[in-house]
């Protein structure tokens, strides 16, 4: 069943290195307690609700999501809720409306996957805002939507396509990369199938198969795009707006000083040591940043 995740616990990602070294692994095991939103505007419920629970089977994930909006917009802190975004469009939408507040969402530093249409150059169904406007978004529209029948010419050995070996595609953009974008993989007619920037990443797909016009390993293509290891820094600087603080205090029952650098903090009542590269506040206070976040869950 698609639900919405119940908020969790967070520490730090330096800090929970440093406590449970080697008992975490990198990656996918982080995804499978992340909480997912398939944001989709113009496109059928049921279509979306589709793509939510091939995600969802996917195993990669905690909780999926699935939304469909027309020209309204979800606001930022509705989307905080989220680790993970994947965002696609299919007919009406709101573009300047949306390219922004999925802009802000990328700045800190989460992972945002955005798809077809999103480069269309059909009007509503194409962002626009900070998203294109600042080129966050890997891909920008290089002409119009591409109505014919792709595979992949070629891949790399990124984790973009692990468990992917053929995909027969349809829907999909004429694209170009903008400064700083990487692609990984190529269409049969030459677009980009891949491209990352940073903690955002663009699929040149269209995630759902109303009509059956895919085929193959397209559902792993997009699970993997979600779940593939996030770069700790966003695309650009930006406000990050759910920091949280904690004050100083020592542990009784460890050293004072067990390593050079090395001091405690309290959270929730947890003394926990902290490295010195974690940045301060005058006061001395620990600033957490969600771009460093990883999520516990009670078991």
């Amino acid at each position: 069943m698609l639900t919405r995740a119940r908020r969790t616990r967070r520490l730090a990602a330096p800090l929970f290195a440093f406590l449970f070294a080697g008992l975490v692994a990198a990656g996918n095991t982080a995804a499978q307690a992340s909480r997912v939103l398939v944001w989709s505007t113009g496109d059928a419920a049921e279509s979306t609700y589709y793509v939510g629970a091939y995600l969802q089977d996917s195993g990669l994930f905690g909780k999926v999501t699935a939304k469909e909006t027309g020209t309204e917009t979800f606001t930022l802190a509705e989307l905080l809720q989220y680790d993970m975004v994947l965002y696609y469009s299919n007919t009406n939408g709101n573009p300047v409306g949306n390219g922004d507040v999925l802009a802000d969402y990328a700045d800190t530093g989460r992972r945002l996957v955005v798809c077809v249409f999103s480069w269309a150059n059909q009007g509503g169904n194409t962002l626009a805002g900070r998203l294109i406007n600042e080129d966050i978004c890997p891909f920008k529209a290089a002409g119009s939507s591409r109505y014919t029948t792709v595979t992949i010419a070629s891949l790399d050995d990124t984790s973009f396509f692990n468990d992917v070996a053929t995909i027969t595609g349809f829907y999909h953009d004429a694209v170009a990369l903008v400064p700083g974008a990487v692609q990984h993989g190529s269409w049969s007619d030459g677009e980009p199938i891949v491209a990352q920037k940073g903690n955002v990443v663009a699929v040149n797909l269209y995630p759902g198969d109303d009509l059956g016009n895919h085929s193959g390993d397209f559902r792993r293509l997009f699970a993997n795009a979600l779940a593939s290891a996030a770069p700790a820094t966003p695309v650009r600087g930006g406000p990050v707006p759910d920091q949280a603080t904690a004050t100083e205090a020592t542990l009784p029952s460890l050293p004072a000083t067990p390593a050079p650098g090395i001091r405690f903090v309290t959270i929730a009542g947890v003394p926990v040591p902290v490295m010195p590269a974690m940045a301060t506040t005058s006061t001395g206070t620990l600033q957490l940043r969600p771009a460093q976040a990883v999520e516990l869950r009670r078991l």
